[in-house]
């Protein structure tokens, strides 16, 4: 799947690399990566809600082009195998960034390539983030939600109507993430509240101190 170089400078360089170590006595590996890869066969990797967003926009936008269904179970099954060999019973964002790459050389043969799609957790605390910096008041973390979702496509289609810590565990990430930003205060544990500090303060404050806004 891999193209030859037709570049002059990049086979010069190629081939200067090639013969340097032609004389160099480099260690055999293959006892190890055989054994690494049988060993790694016991691992069954599960994907995360990160990384199913991730491939399914990923083969969205392929689908939308060119190819067939099966690029679908392709893209999986290349996740899963790169969180294997790294001996890993989930599949994370980082697999799935390699498996874009991976599969983007496949694509680049048909002078089609993906850009690889960001972390929809990212997203939806950096669109959080934003929302609570603009505010003047605290607002409830389910609320935060909502609006994140008004002004983000990507953000609302991850966050698919549960707005509620307790409806999914998409939102605990993300609010364990604000929490712990400097800037962030928790007016109230439950329900979650939170309000941005300039100050970079860290002492909750009573509702009745802030004023907690609806929207």
């Amino acid at each position: 799947m891999f193209k030859n170089t037709r570049d002059e400078n990049t086979i010069k360089d190629y081939a200067d690399s090639k013969f340097d170590l032609d004389d160099t006595l480099i260690p055999n590996y293959m006892p190890y990566l055989q054994k690494h890869i049988e060993y790694s066969k016991r691992f069954n990797p599960k994907l995360s809600h990160d990384a199913k967003f991730m491939l399914k926009e990923h083969y969205i936008s392929i689908a939308k082009e060119y190819g067939s269904p099966r690029v679908r179970e392709t893209i999986i099954t290349i996740a899963k195998m790169i969180a294997q060999l790294k001996l890993k019973s989930v599949v994370d964002v980082e697999d799935v960034k390699e498996t874009v790459e991976l599969y983007n050389v496949i694509l680049q043969q048909l002078s089609k390539i993906v850009n690889v799609t960001t972390n929809p957790s990212d997203e939806t605390f950096e669109c959080c983030l934003n929302i609570l910096r603009e505010s003047s008041f605290a607002i409830l973390f389910e609320n935060v939600v909502k609006s994140a979702c008004d002004k983000n496509a990507r953000v609302r289609y991850f966050i698919r109507g549960r707005f509620k810590l307790r409806e999914t565990s998409k939102l605990r990430p993300i609010a364990e993430r604000l929490r712990r930003h400097s800037h962030i205060v928790t007016v109230s544990e439950n329900p979650l509240v939170l309000r941005w500090d300039e100050s970079g303060g860290f002492l909750p404050l009573k509702k009745a101190e802030t004023g907690v806004s609806n929207h």
